[in-house]
């Protein structure tokens, strides 16, 4: 047979003409020592070429059903899945509203402790116009209206 190369064909010998020759039919039983070909190894060095099996050793398929046993085995093993995702899902949620709370109870604290600090002055209806007027824009966004009952 021809075997295409580079720039033109080269004649290989055939696989017939191997085995005929005296000095292959001598060492047919030293092939197998030969160190280059290992057990489990392809000769060709390709390592993503897997050997072949024979279709009669491919008896031991898995079947498609399962036993009953095996059924419950899988039933009780997603239960005890399910509980610790949902423990895992609820200790999150704990958490988080923990969190939360702590955060809120933060910003009243802080708003309680504004208040605490401010300056405050009592203005009557009287002089709130003059007062107005005197203060810049700036001093006009802090001023607050508050009931004098509920006053720090």
């Amino acid at each position: 047979y021809q075997r295409r190369v580079h720039g033109g064909f080269q004649f290989a010998r055939t696989k017939m003409s191997d085995k005929n020759t005296p000095e292959t039919q001598n060492s047919v039983s030293s092939d197998n020592s030969d160190p280059s070909t290992v057990p489990g190894r392809n000769v060709s060095g390709r390592p993503w070429k897997d050997q072949k099996t024979r279709f009669s050793s491919c008896t031991n398929v898995k079947s498609l059903r399962s036993s009953w046993a095996q059924k419950q085995e899988q039933r009780q093993q997603r239960d005890v899945i399910r509980q610790k995702n949902r423990e895992i899902k609820e200790a999150k949620e704990a958490h988080s509203e923990e969190m939360r709370r702590r955060q809120q109870q933060r910003k009243r604290q802080r708003e309680d402790n504004e208040k605490k600090g401010l300056v405050v002055q009592k203005m009557n209806s009287s002089t709130i116009k003059a007062k107005l007027k005197k203060m810049s824009k700036k001093q006009r966004h802090l001023v607050m209206t508050w009931d004098t009952n509920q006053m720090p």
